[in-house]
C-alpha cells in the first residue's frame, strides 16, 4: 500500500481531478486543505471509488514559514498510524504523469529507497540556504504576502536589515553543525524515514520554527546526516537545468519559471520525460490553462477503463 500526502489550497476542480488519477484500492490518500481556504468538500472527494480518502485537520499555511513544515509532519503523522510501503508527498498543483500500475510496478522493484531531489552545493551557497535558519520576527510574512511592489520592496529591505542586525551582533543566528541539506521539499520516501523524521519532531521545532522556508530543509538534513543517506536514489545535486536529474521523480522547471506553469504547448515535453523516468510534474494551474490538465487527465483515465 502507498499513502500519498497532498496539501492543497485552490484549484479544487483541479484538486479533484488529481485525486481521481491518485484513486486505486493500492492506495489511501490523505488531504491538508489551507484552512483559509474555501471549499465544497463533497466535490473535492466526487467521484472517488476505490481510495480511503482522510481529510487532515487544517491549520493556516503561510508560504515560506514553519506553518509548512507543521503541514507535512500532520500528514506523515496521521499517515504513519498505518504502515505503507511509500510515502508520496504532493501539492495540489501536482498531477501524475504515468499510470498507478506503473508506478506500484517500479516501487515495489525500489523498496527501502528514499527519492528525494538535492540542490547542488553551490546553487546553496549561492542562495544563501543557511541564512534561512535565522530567527525571523516575523516568519508568516513573505514577499507573497504583499500584492503592491512598493511593499515588496520594503518587505526586501526589512529582511536585509534584519540579517544585517544579526549577522552583526551574532544575536539569533542558529547553525546546526551538521551538514545542511537543500532540496525539493516534495518528496517520495518509506516507512522508516517517515518514522525517523517523527522522532526528530522536538529537533525540527526547535531549529527550524522561526525559518524562512525551511521546508526545503528540514528532511534533506535529516537525511544527509544518518543512514538514509545511503538509500537516496539520486544524490547528486541538481543546477536547476534541463539536462538534471530530479531524485524526487518530479519534473519540474525551475529554470523557466519559479516553478514554471505547464502550458498546453508542454504537453509533448511531458510526454517525453515519461521515458525518463519521471512520474509526477508540478506546476499545473487550472487558473492558467486548464487544457493541459484536462489532457494529462483524459489520456490517464482512459488508461484506468482499459
Amino acid at each position: 500500500m502507498h499513502a500519498y500526502l497532498i496539501i492543497a489550497n485552490r484549484n479544487f476542480k483541479q484538486l479533484n481531478l488529481l485525486l481521481r488519477l491518485l484513486d486505486d484500492s493500492r492506495n489511501d490518500i490523505y488531504l491538508l486543505i489551507d484552512q483559509k481556504a474555501t471549499y465544497d468538500q463533497a466535490a473535492v472527494k466526487a467521484g472517488i471509488k476505490y481510495s480511503n480518502l482522510y481529510f487532515v485537520a487544517p491549520l493556516k499555511i503561510y508560504w515560506g514559514s514553519y506553518s509548512q513544515i507543521k503541514a507535512e509532519l500532520r500528514l506523515f503523522a496521521q499517515a504513519a498510524q498505518k504502515k505503507y510501503a511509500f510515502y508520496h508527498l504532493l501539492s495540489g498543483l501536482d498531477l501524475p504523469l504515468v499510470s498507478q500500475d506503473t508506478i506500484h510496478e517500479f516501487f515495489d522493484q525500489h523498496l527501502h529507497t528514499e527519492f528525494l531531489t538535492f540542490t547542488d552545493k553551490s546553487i546553496a551557497t549561492k542562495n544563501r540556504v543557511a541564512d534561512r535558519l535565522d530567527v525571523h520576527l516575523y516568519p508568516n510574512i513573505s514577499e507573497r504576502t504583499f500584492n503592491a511592489k512598493v511593499l515588496r520592496k520594503l518587505y526586501n529591505l526589512y529582511r536585509k536589515a534584519e540579517h544585517l542586525f544579526e549577522h552583526t551582533f551574532h544575536i539569533g543566528l542558529n547553525r546546526l553543525n551538521m551538514d545542511l541539506g537543500y532540496g525539493s521539499n516534495w518528496v517520495s520516501i518509506d516507512h522508516d524515514l517517515v518514522m525517523y523524521i517523527l522522532s526528530q519532531k522536538d529537533w525540527i521545532y526547535k531549529k527550524f520554527r522561526h525559518s524562512v522556508l525551511g521546508d526545503e530543509l528540514f528532511i534533506h538534513t535529516l537525511v544527509l546526516n544518518s543512514k538514509f543517506k545511503e538509500r537516496v536514489y539520486v544524490l547528486d545535486g541538481v543546477h536547476d537545468r534541463p539536462t538534471d536529474r530530479q531524485g524526487n521523480l518530479r519534473y519540474i522547471n525551475w529554470w523557466d519559471g519559479g516553478p514554471y506553469t505547464w502550458q498546453q504547448k508542454d504537453l509533448k515535453t511531458l510526454q517525453q520525460v515519461v521515458e525518463q523516468g519521471y512520474f509526477f510534474s508540478r506546476k499545473f494551474d487550472e487558473q492558467a490553462d486548464s487544457v493541459i490538465i484536462e489532457q494529462i487527465a483524459a489520456n490517464l483515465l482512459a488508461e484506468k477503463t482499459n
